[in-house]
């Protein structure tokens, strides 16, 4: 192994290590908090899914400013940035009294993630791995599986002897004191020598010019599929647990049947990455999105009787190794399409559009289980919605090759 790829690998590693401390008590948890928040604000199941509906409205709106920033400035600076940001969401929760302020804390927190976590290890595995991005991302995302598998049951467990204010707080503080660390001294941006700069694996394009990129049809195959992959699965995320409670699971079974589908994606990246790289992107997405489906009709048939864990085992199974194939994919596609010249601003906006789709998402399913008292509706339209996603593969399969343009495209 080259000094180069030793380099990469400890960075993606760091990264890594953050993202589990971060996803796992934020993305992986909100579920969770929200049985109590909703319990002590008297919510309804649309208020209470507002709540996630901010956070990812948060986490998404940011991508463009964060991906913009990450192609400007190191990225520890913007990842400690997105930390400490977490943090004060966290603790303004704990104290919040209104729905309006829970709303704006969980605004915050959605920030703070898309600037510690997702955008920058994009653009992070682009920059360090090239032509290993299916892997060093896949990587990044099994190691966070651990946090997201470990902090549904570890806040359940808090909850059951604590209140959810301080148990809260407690999660923001540890962020904080593991996470910043790591950044600081590990997380770099990309290589800054001559000889580094020289050895990097990619072997592709430098990429297209943003003005060129938005006038393809290929960027907004590219949206489209993210969007309505994207509305489908945060639709049903949120709402797996609460689900789960509607069919007759206790808290602390419904809790350890979501963390233990985060626990399989720890196997599912590694596979999807090594996968990805090896027999193309194009095909390995469709193969995810179609699991995902098949996912979701386990889930509906989920409930406590013999039959009912079977379903609910193989709903943890494949959910577990393909829900976050499109979040881990689509920035091999980027890569693959676009270059990685100004990848951190097309990444980022593309993740602003698929944002608008995933916060609508949680509103949708929990409009429609106060309409219907039901989730099912919800996730058999959301898996249609998952499906549908597959239809731009067919033609990005065919057109994978841009060619470098002028600095005056850009």
């Amino acid at each position: 192994m080259t000094d180069f790829k030793r380099r990469g690998w400890i960075v993606v590693a760091g990264v890594a290590v953050v993202a589990a401390v971060i996803l796992g008590p934020t993305v992986n948890t909100i579920g969770t908090f929200l049985i109590s928040l909703s319990a002590e604000f008297h919510l309804t199941a649309s208020q209470s899914s507002s709540l996630a509906t901010a956070f990812l409205l948060g986490l998404q709106l940011a991508s463009p400013l964060v991906g913009w920033l990450l192609d400007r400035m190191e990225a520890r600076v913007v990842m400690a940035a997105g930390v400490v940001l977490v943090a004060v969401g966290y603790f303004w929760i704990g104290g919040s009294s209104t729905l309006t302020q829970l709303r704006w804390a969980f605004a915050l927190s959605g920030i703070g993630v898309c600037a510690s976590t997702y955008t920058p290890a994009g653009v992070i595995s682009a920059s360090w791995m090239g032509a290993r991005i299916g892997l060093a991302f896949g990587l990044i995302n099994s190691v966070s599986a651990v946090g997201a598998a470990a902090s549904p049951v570890l806040v359940a467990h808090l909850l059951d002897g604590s209140g959810w204010r301080p148990v809260i707080q407690w999660v923001g503080a540890a962020m904080v004191l593991v996470a910043m660390p790591v950044i600081w001294l590990v997380v770099r941006t990309r290589p800054t020598d001559k000889v580094s700069m020289d050895s990097q694996p990619f072997s592709g394009p430098p990429g297209v010019g943003i003005k060129e990129a938005l006038r393809g049809s290929v960027y907004w195959q590219m949206i489209f599929l993210i969007v309505v992959a994207g509305f489908g699965t945060t639709s049903i995320f949120y709402s797996i647990v609460s689900f789960l409670g509607q069919r007759g699971f206790s808290l602390q079974t419904a809790s350890t049947i979501f963390a233990a589908g985060n626990l399989v994606t720890f196997v599912g990246f590694l596979a999807v990455g090594a996968a990805a790289d090896r027999w193309g992107v194009h095909r390995i997405l469709g193969a995810v999105l179609l699991t995902i489906v098949l996912s979701v009709a386990a889930l509906l048939l989920a409930k406590p009787s013999a039959e009912g864990y079977i379903a609910a085992g193989l709903f943890t199974l494949l959910w577990g190794l393909a829900s976050n194939g499109v979040m881990q994919l689509t920035p091999l596609l980027f890569v693959e399409h676009l270059g990685i010249r100004h990848f951190g601003t097309l990444f980022g906006s593309a993740g602003l559009l698929m944002g608008v789709a995933s916060a609508a998402g949680p509103i949708f399913a929990g409009g429609v289980f106060d309409a219907t008292g039901s989730y099912a509706i919800a996730f058999e339209i959301c898996a249609l919605a998952v499906g549908a996603g597959a239809l731009p593969l067919l033609s990005l399969g065919r057109a994978r090759h841009w060619k470098p343009v002028n600095e005056n495209t850009a």
